[in-house]
């Protein structure tokens, strides 16, 4: 696992700041807990580190390298929801292993990935 960070993160939708200025390091095997009530920017942070939300300014940095303007596939970075509404027919395996599945991954090899990312 490659050191995640974040450097005086920000997300504007208009006149609301739902990011306001996160920095932080999470360090090579350490976990990092976000806490916070409804609407206060948890999910609009994760998806920043992911990349499906493009910050109003500040830098995602990981493994050293800057990805703030990188698309979510050259991140190397995997976001599971609260809900997986997305696929909402299939199990919580399923859903995390569809995108295994799509890279046609020997079945073996998939119940391995999923059970060491759960």
């Amino acid at each position: 696992m490659a050191v995640v960070e974040t450097r005086e993160l920000k997300k504007h939708f208009g006149h609301v700041k739902a990011v306001d200025g996160v920095t932080f390091t999470i360090e090579k095997g350490e976990f990092l807990v976000i806490l916070g009530p409804s609407g206060c920017g948890k999910t609009t942070l994760m998806r920043m580190l992911a990349g499906l939300e493009h910050p109003t300014s500040g830098d995602v940095i990981i493994g050293g390298q800057v990805v703030t303007k990188l698309p979510p596939r050259a991140r190397q970075v995997a976001m599971v929801f609260q809900s997986y509404a997305l696929y909402p027919h299939m199990s919580v395996f399923d859903n995390i292993a569809f995108p295994l599945k799509a890279q046609k991954l020997p079945r073996n090899e998939m119940t391995d990935k999923v059970r060491w990312a759960t």
